[in-house]
């Protein structure tokens, strides 16, 4: 799974611009519309704003599912 900025890079002083991953995913899941000179990359408006909302929030739902607290709906105690 690709979460991009997530915890273990940052911790690694790695840095994972938010401009990289829209031209990635653009590149390579949707070649044939990948322009890397348009605004938006090539994708439709929605499409584009889609990748940014994922790239806000991935690291952080991500860093939620690690914590021993988080919550298993639907998780059996039996």
């Amino acid at each position: 799974m690709m979460i991009p900025n997530n915890r273990l890079l940052r911790e690694l002083g790695q840095a994972n611009p938010k401009g990289g991953l829209p031209a990635a995913l653009a590149r390579v899941g949707r070649p044939l519309l990948y322009d890397p000179d348009h605004g938006r990359l090539g994708l439709p408006a929605w499409e584009h704003e889609l990748i940014g909302v994922y790239w806000d929030n991935a690291a952080a739902s991500a860093e939620r599912l690690e914590s021993p607290s988080a919550p298993l709906t639907g998780a059996r105690t039996e």
